[in-house]
């Protein structure tokens, strides 16, 4: 099919290297400070 094993790994890589890079960054710190996730509590466990 179109979604094989490569397709996948692939997609986690990015997902990681996206997390990792907004840790580093210090965006995830920007946005938990934000209204959005203010009023979502469950969001700020996601980001940490």
């Amino acid at each position: 099919g179109v979604v094989n094993g490569d397709l996948f790994g692939l997609m986690m890589f990015v997902i990681v290297g996206t997390l990792a890079a907004g840790r580093i960054l210090g965006l995830d710190a920007i946005i938990e400070k934000m209204e959005f996730v203010r009023q979502r509590p469950a969001l700020k466990y996601l980001l940490g």
